[in-house]
Order: C-alpha cells, then sequence, then structure tokens
C-alpha cells in the first residue's frame, strides 16, 4: 500500500485555491493509512493477499513516472478487484496527474464500497442528500473513512465543487478531531484545507477562524518558533489580505521572513513561499519594482534549490508574468509564460490542467496582440486538456 505521505503532495492546478493548498496535504500522518492491513472491512468483503505490483507502484513513484505508477495499480485493480486503500492510492495517483474525473470516480466508488460494507455508517456520508442531513450522529472515525473523506474533499475542490468540499472536510475534520484530538498535526492541517476551501466560498471570516485555530494548535505542539508554526502565519497573513488587512498581513509575513532567515538561512525554499506573499503585497499596492526584486529572489532560491526545471518555479514565472502584465509588457510576460508553460510541461506532463492555464494566459496574451491565428490553437490545446480534466460539460472546460 502506498503511504499516505508518499502520494500526499498533489500538484494543485486550481488557480482559485492557494498554491500552498497541496503542501497542507502533507502533514497528513503516515500512519491513517495502514499498510494493506486485513482491516474489519477487508475482512468483510474478502480475504487479500499482498500483491507484488504494489511494489511496483510505491517504486514507479519515487522515481516520479506517474503513468506506469498509475498503469500498475490500475492492474492491481483488475486483478484482485476494489478495496478502500486501492481505491484511494489510485485516486491520488489520478490527481497527482491531474485527471480529476477520474479521481472523484475512484473516491466515490470508495465511500460506496465503505457503505456496503458497513450500511449503518451511510447516513453520516456528506456525498449527494445525505450530506443535507443536519441531525446526523456525526461520522465515524475509521481511519480509511477519514481518509476518504478528506480525498473526496480534495478532489471536489480541484472540480470547483467547494460546497460539497466544506461538506467533506468537515465531516472529516469532526471525525480526526473525535479520534486524535483537536492539537494532532493532521488535524491542523486538515483546519488549513477547510479554511482554503471556505476562502473560494467568500467565508473569509469563517477561514481565519480556523487558521487561528491551525495556529493555536501547532504552537501547543512544536513551540511558537517551528516552520509548521510559519506556515501557519503565512496562511493567516493571506487570509488577512483577503479581508483588506494588508497592515497586518505585512506584519506576520515580516515576522516570518525574520524567524525563517534566523533560523533556516536565506537562501532556504520555505524563504521563497514567504517572498512571494510578500510580493504579491508589494504588487497589491502598486510598488512594482519591488515586487520584482522580491519575485526574482525568490526564483533564484528555488531554481538553487531544486533546478531549473522543477514545477515550483512555474509559481514565480506565472507571477512574474502578471507583473509585467500590470506594468503594460506584454513582450517580456509572455517570455515569462512560455517558460513557465515549459517547466510545467516537464514536471507535470503536457495533459495537467495546470498546463492549460497557462495555455490560456497565453491564448489571452495573443488574443490582446490581435494575433488571433495563435490564440485559437492555444485555446484549441487548452480545451483538449481541460475537457479530459473536468468533463466537457464543466465550466472550466468553457473558459
Amino acid at each position: 500500500m502506498l503511504s499516505s505521505k508518499l502520494l500526499a503532495r498533489p500538484a494543485f492546478g486550481n488557480r482559485r485555491l492557494s498554491t500552498r493548498f497541496a503542501e497542507l496535504v502533507g502533514e497528513v500522518d503516515a500512519s491513517l493509512h495502514s499498510r494493506y492491513s486485513f482491516t474489519a472491512m477487508d475482512q468483510q468483503l474478502a480475504t487479500r493477499e499482498w500483491n507484488p505490483l504494489l511494489n511496483e507502484v510505491a517504486s514507479s513513484f519515487k522515481k516520479g513516472d506517474l503513468d506506469k505508477a498509475i498503469t500498475t495499480a490500475e492492474q492491481v485493480l483488475a486483478e484482485d478487484g476494489p478495496s478502500v486503500q486501492l481505491l484511494l492510492d489510485l485516486a491520488v495517483l489520478y490527481r497527482r496527474a491531474g485527471r480529476y474525473r477520474e479521481a472523484d470516480e475512484c473516491c466515490r466508488q470508495a465511500l460506496d464500497l465503505w457503505n456496503r460494507a458497513f450500511p449503518s455508517t451511510s447516513a453520516t456520508m456528506p456525498f449527494a442528500s445525505a450530506a443535507a442531513s443536519p441531525s446526523h450522529p456525526g461520522p465515524p472515525s475509521h481511519p480509511e473513512l477519514v481518509a476518504a473523506l478528506e480525498e473526496a474533499g480534495r478532489v471536489a475542490a480541484l472540480l470547483d465543487r467547494y460546497a460539497e468540499a466544506r461538506r467533506l472536510f468537515e465531516a472529516a475534520l469532526e471525525a480526526r478531531e473525535g479520534r486524535y484530538g483537536p492539537d494532532h498535526p493532521a488535524t491542523a492541517a486538515l483546519r488549513l484545507e477547510l479554511a482554503q476551501v471556505l476562502t473560494a466560498l467568500g467565508m473569509h471570516p469563517e477561514a481565519e477562524a480556523l487558521c487561528q485555530r491551525a495556529l493555536a494548535s501547532r504552537e501547543r505542539v512544536y513551540g511558537s518558533n517551528h516552520p509548521r508554526v510559519w506556515e501557519t502565519l503565512v496562511e493567516l497573513a493571506s487570509r488577512k489580505l483577503d479581508q483588506g488587512q494588508d497592515a497586518k498581513a505585512e506584519g506576520l509575513l515580516s515576522q516570518v521572513l525574520s524567524a525563517q532567515e534566523t533560523v533556516l538561512g536565506q537562501d532556504h525554499p520555505a524563504v521563497a513561499h514567504t517572498l512571494i506573499r510578500v510580493a504579491a503585497l508589494h504588487k497589491k499596492r502598486g510598488d512594482f519594482a519591488e515586487a520584482e526584486l522580491v519575485l526574482r529572489r525568490a526564483l533564484l532560491i528555488r531554481e538553487n534549490a531544486y533546478g531549473p526545471e522543477h514545477q515550483d518555479l512555474g509559481e514565480v514565472l506565472a507571477a512574474l508574468a502578471h507583473l509585467r502584465l500590470a506594468q503594460g509588457q506584454p513582450d517580456t510576460a509572455r517570455e515569462f509564460l512560455s517558460r513557465a508553460l515549459q517547466v510545467q510541461e516537464k514536471a507535470l506532463g503536457p495533459q495537467h490542467p495546470s498546463v492549460a492555464d497557462l495555455l490560456t494566459e497565453l491564448a489571452r496574451l495573443s488574443e490582446a496582440q490581435e494575433n488571433y491565428q495563435e490564440a485559437a490553437e492555444l485555446h484549441q490545446c487548452a480545451l483538449g486538456i481541460r475537457e479530459k480534466a473536468y468533463g466537457p460539460d464543466h465550466l472550466r472546460t468553457a473558459e
């Protein structure tokens, strides 16, 4: 079985959610996925033996070969039949590859499998009409079910089904708090994921309150001078910016940056993440020159840490492109977007939705420069990617 810690850092292509959303998932405790243990549910469904192909799935994933990992996992599914854990691993692999519809179907099958094995819990499922009941007795806290609710919530958010994602995350959070306590690291991480969804729903005060609770939990667990606490402060600063509280956001970011540079060093990748948020604040104030200096420093840190083709460079390059567009410099903006596209195609694959987002931005830039033929070709490429990821009737496909 692939451990949740191994698979839990997806590359989110949804530009409406913070790019940090993906990294928050990585704090989920690996113990929540037992190593393909014979759980009560699996024993109830069938007697299972370890399939050696699962070792190949894990090996392919570690090597960055998502396509092979998916193909092998699909073979295991065909040979052994479904289990909740295997379906969830496939869902994570599909999500990492940007195949959101298939990830969504795996999540639904996993929850359906659970319901059929334990029908008494069906009323607690936040999917479909069952979610509407306010009087449910509370979600059961079995680790497999909690993991299924969380993964389904992540995929729903990527498909812009934010109300559904909220219900799924809230059910998982209630279960986590009941089983592991309010200060467990995975509980705090899930609060931050839910905060991202609430932000997308425009529920900014509620999102900030969740960040504050996560911050308090992490300070109790780690102390005030810890990378997890700094991460949370950056998220809290983002929520402050959402509500127009720029001065408070600046204070939080300055506090984090000073601590990171002192403890981790000025060239640590965590510093680059904070710098990107600082640049966004400068841009919002119209201080484009300072914003570019900060972004170029963040880019250099990530290039030195990860190399020139790592996917994390894409975020900085796109931010630099948007900064140049804001200053009426479309030619240099195109250069940054083109490089970001090359990086993301290599890192994520040419069919990932993040690639479609960049293609669309380049298409709109071409339209603004009256290069309509090129714009049409770019739009067509983006359309093909989105149809596979979201489906032909999704709003994103019509972008």
